[in-house]
């Protein structure tokens, strides 16, 4: 998926643009410019979820989701340094903590080699 957004850029085809709205039970994606609510989907219907380096990958069927840019989550409202990287580390935990939680599935992360050896060793404790 990150080689087709990186066809699309080079392309000069528009890449489309979505806010997310992650509520309790069910996520909002809102077309932009104009804000326009596109689809609402419950965190249970989602088929497979994914990551990558700079994404997370929410995918609706074996067609179509969502691409969400990691560097577009939010740090913790307490602080909203993005210097901060290990702010931005946590809150992207969290997150990643929260999607699994909420969709009961576990997200797909083949290509960040270094996160898998660190849940392997935090589950041997």
């Amino acid at each position: 998926a990150h080689k087709l957004a990186d066809q699309i850029k080079k392309s000069g085809m528009p890449f489309p643009a979505s806010r997310y709205e992650f509520r309790e039970n069910h996520l909002e994606v809102y077309s932009l410019p104009k804000s326009t609510r596109e689809s609402t989907l419950a965190y249970n219907e989602f088929e497979k979820l994914g990551e990558d380096r700079d994404y997370f990958y929410l995918f609706r069927d074996s067609y179509g989701g969502y691409m969400v840019p990691k560097k577009g989550i939010d740090t913790s409202a307490g602080s909203r340094s993005n210097s901060d990287e290990s702010q931005n580390l946590k809150a992207i935990g969290a997150f990643r903590e929260f999607l699994e939680n909420k969709s009961g599935k576990r997200i797909y992360r083949k290509t960040i080699p270094l996160v898998r050896v660190m849940q392997a060793l935090k589950k041997k404790r």
